[in-house]
């Protein structure tokens, strides 16, 4: 029997019909050492954001209001506004699903890249993480790069909290409120191009907003590139393209999970053939086949 793991179920999509043994992980508990913080997978990630503000430790008011749970957030790398997971990450203990026996990974052996780790790619389905170890900032060190932030802070003093809260305000007003109407939070992950790939689509972009990356990459909005071929606001069946934010697939009465999927592939083809640049889904698929998806 195959065992699938999950937190608060906000980054995963699940099929009609799903075979197999479901854990949902609970644990709960935070424990603060100086500037380390090991939280237990089930804790709310925004609480261990807004927990370690409380405690004059800092480098995670960017990731403030990310849904989920903390042991989901390792498995995608979660960021936001400059930052990763990975940044601060010292060390996860995961189950061996197998074995049942406990294992310490640390910053490098996680994999961790842009939405990505080791356990949605070599070890998918292989282990469910425990908990997380992070290691904290003393001093605030505001990083302001986005627009969002720099536009707001550029020209005064501002505190962690302030970030936290500013970031809460942005995304609270960009993004749908997922208890007014279901949705499946950012569908697609931004694309990121080598200077050579995004040299030869340039004179196809127009005016679409780049980013470049740590790495010397060049990160393209996906909720642009979607916007450029039409689609915000599209509706296929029950499912739709929220028409407040394009990067987010919502459902407007009964869609069911092949409604959503159909509309992502749909969205997919048209980005490609527009723009020769292939989008990635970025929520977990649990439970889909070749004939159900």
């Amino acid at each position: 029997m195959k065992l699938r793991s999950f937190g608060g179920g906000s980054n995963i999509i699940f099929a009609p019909a799903l075979k197999g043994l479901v854990v949902h992980i609970a644990i709960k508990g935070m424990l603060f050492n100086g500037q380390t913080v090991t939280a237990a997978a089930g804790e709310s990630w925004q609480n261990l954001v807004d927990t370690s503000i409380s405690n004059d430790l800092f480098g995670l008011e960017n990731l403030s209001l990310i849904p989920g749970t903390v042991g989901a957030a390792p498995m995608q790398n979660i960021g936001a506004y400059g930052v990763e997971l990975a940044d601060f990450l010292i060390s996860l203990e995961a189950m061996n699903v197998v074995t049942g026996e406990t294992q310490t990974f640390n910053r490098e052996q996680c994999g961790f890249g842009y939405r990505q780790s080791l356990f949605k790619a070599d070890l998918k389905d292989q282990f469910v993480i425990i908990s997380v170890t992070l290691g904290l900032e003393s001093e605030f060190k505001p990083r302001l790069a986005y627009p969002d932030l720099q536009a707001r802070f550029s020209a005064k003093h501002c505190t962690a909290r302030e970030v936290a809260d500013a970031v809460n305000e942005i995304r609270r007003r960009k993004l749908p409120d997922p208890s007014q109407i279901g949705n499946t939070g950012s569908f697609f992950k931004n694309p990121e191009l080598t200077q050579d790939q995004h040299d030869q689509v340039i004179g196809r972009l127009g005016d679409v907003s780049v980013h470049r990356t740590k790495d010397g990459r060049v990160k393209i909005s996906a909720a642009a590139l979607i916007e450029k071929v039409g689609m915000k606001g599209y509706a296929y069946k029950g499912a739709g393209v929220s028409d407040q934010h394009a990067l987010v697939i919502v459902n407007l009465g009964q869609a069911e999970s092949k409604d959503v999927t159909s509309l992502a592939k749909e969205i997919m083809r048209a980005v490609e053939s527009r723009f020769d640049i292939k989008l990635e889904i970025e929520p977990v698929r649990l439970g889909f086949t070749r004939t159900n998806q």
